[in-house]
């Protein structure tokens, strides 16, 4: 399902191949570093922020060797 600004606040079911997600909130966050932003179930929204900040440390590690190496 695609989500809007509209759903913000929303609580839905989610059901999956894997099981169901009840009483879900539909949030709205973004990376603080990229600004990049996610609509949906609050589950999945701190599975993007997970992502984001992995990335992101994985993005200054490799600065930090640059810097190391110059």
């Amino acid at each position: 399902m695609e989500y809007t600004e509209e759903n913000i606040g929303d609580i839905v079911d989610i059901k999956t191949d894997s099981g169901s997600y009840l009483q879900e909130r539909i949030v709205m966050v973004y990376c603080e570093l990229c600004s990049a932003n996610f609509i949906g179930p609050i589950n999945r929204a701190g599975a993007f922020l997970a992502r984001h900040d992995a990335f992101h440390q994985w993005e200054f590690k490799i600065e930090t060797r640059k810097d190391m190496i110059a």
